[in-house]
């Protein structure tokens, strides 16, 4: 019961954040939800959380910051610090590349054309036909948002 109450509670913070982000890709849908299941299975004790065991046993990429994500200092991670823990994560990504994007914008003008996507930003300048969606031959800011970034 509580396995299937956790695994609830996984999907539900997992599904409101998705819907807090601009829209994204198939692909990170499908992490989220492989990651999700990861943490299920990790809980081998049925409780509902992550302890440092099992997060060091079947997590190792979650185990060198546990300490971080549990906020509450309790020796267990629940689906909300973690929840809390993937906004703050999101929220630094989208700042750092608010910032590349304006370090990337050399004329100043609000948008990239593919010179300086290419010089600035190159995974955009890869995917730059796909991410130009008005066709204008710049990509901006909301374009990106709109994609995915």
């Amino acid at each position: 019961m509580r396995r299937s109450i956790f695994s609830l509670a996984c999907i539900a913070a997992l599904a409101a954040h998705a819907q807090q982000q601009a829209p994204r890709d198939a692909s990170a849908a499908a992490s989220d939800s492989r990651f999700g299941q990861r943490l299920v299975a990790a809980d081998r004790d049925g409780d509902a959380m992550i302890s440092r065991e099992e997060a060091g046993a079947y997590l190792p990429r979650l185990a060198p910051v546990f300490d971080r994500l549990d906020t509450n200092a309790d020796g267990k991670l629940s689906a909300e610090e973690m929840a809390s823990s993937a906004d703050e994560r999101r929220a630094r990504t989208a700042g750092d590349q608010q910032q590349g994007f304006a370090k990337a914008d050399l004329d100043g003008d609000g948008a990239l054309d593919l010179a300086e996507a290419q010089v600035g930003m190159p995974l955009v300048a890869e995917h730059f036909m796909r991410l130009d969606t008005d066709h204008d031959g710049k990509v901006t800011p909301e374009e990106l948002d709109r994609r995915g970034r």
